[in-house]
């Protein structure tokens, strides 16, 4: 009983030691307890055509001791995730590679880059240094079209006068210019005629066709042409412009004498005739 008691008098003795001893002991000096910082952050470049491509990360990462591990979380505008690992290069400043893919959208596509970090004491933080833009994919446009046209009148009398030309046209961005190209069936210089819009796709503009004094009518070819923001056209006949030819003033009648033989000049002066015995022809 006597050893049990000295025992648990010595087990307790220690305990009281070691629980001074640790109660006494000074906090390690030194411990870190800042979380690393970001500076200079970069994304380069930080637009990229449709077609993609690599944008290089780049981030001044500062700490008290040292930095443990280093990453970039991305988050495209398209729900994509990635996760980039960044190496240290001279100094403080850490790398990393953001490849984006195409983008066949017809908006633009957009990657924002967050830095974490821990250092050796597994202080963390994290921080937004930018985004990466990929721009839209250029969208097939369809040429302008021209769906009907019209020439009011298209025959015109001799001295010519006003055709009203018209045109039904339109494109799926939008027009940037209707006119009617006018040319000579005879040769010549063709005459530009600009349509201005009547409604969303109805247009119209006037031609006057000038007097027409030869004797074969004259003839004009209409065609309409639209153009869309781009350059691109659409062309259609409207037909002909007819102007008549000028009416000549009818041929006086025939003489009397014609065909027949002449009084010679020999004979002295006669009745009125074509005859040569003085008669009048009858």
């Amino acid at each position: 009983m006597s050893r049990l008691r000295f025992l648990l008098v010595s087990l307790v003795a220690f305990l009281l030691c070691v629980g001074t001893a640790v109660a006494d002991e000074e906090p390690e000096v030194g411990a870190d307890t800042t979380p690393p910082i970001f500076a200079n952050g970069l994304l380069s470049p930080s637009t990229l055509p449709y077609t993609g491509g690599n944008s290089q990360i780049s981030v001044d990462i500062i700490d008290e001791t040292e930095v443990h591990s280093t990453y970039a979380q991305v988050y495209g505008s398209d729900g994509s995730y990635q996760s980039i690992y960044l190496y240290q290069g001279n100094g403080t400043t850490y790398y990393g590679t953001l490849e984006a893919p195409e983008n066949s959208s017809d908006g633009t596509v957009s990657y924002l880059v967050e830095v974490q970090a821990y250092d050796a004491f597994f202080n963390y933080n994290a921080g937004t240094i930018g985004e990466v833009q990929v721009e839209p994919a250029p969208q097939f446009d369809e040429s302008p079209w021209i769906s009907q046209t019209g020439l009011n009148p298209q025959f015109l009398p001799s001295s010519g006068g006003l055709v009203t030309i018209e045109a039904e046209a339109g494109d799926n961005r939008g027009l940037s210019a209707v006119y009617a190209v006018i040319t000579p069936v005879s040769g010549g210089a063709s005459t530009e005629v600009g349509l201005n819009g009547v409604s969303s796709s109805h247009f119209e503009g006037t031609y006057e066709a000038p007097a027409n004094t030869g004797t074969l009518a004259a003839e004009y070819l209409v065609e309409v042409v639209v153009e869309d923001d781009i350059g691109q056209q659409g062309r259609a006949l409207a037909g002909t412009i007819t102007v008549d030819a000028t009416e000549l003033p009818p041929p006086p009648p025939p003489s009397p004498c014609k065909g027949k033989p002449h009084r010679p000049a020999s004979l002295p002066p006669g009745p009125k005739g074509c005859g040569t015995s003085g008669k009048p022809a009858r």
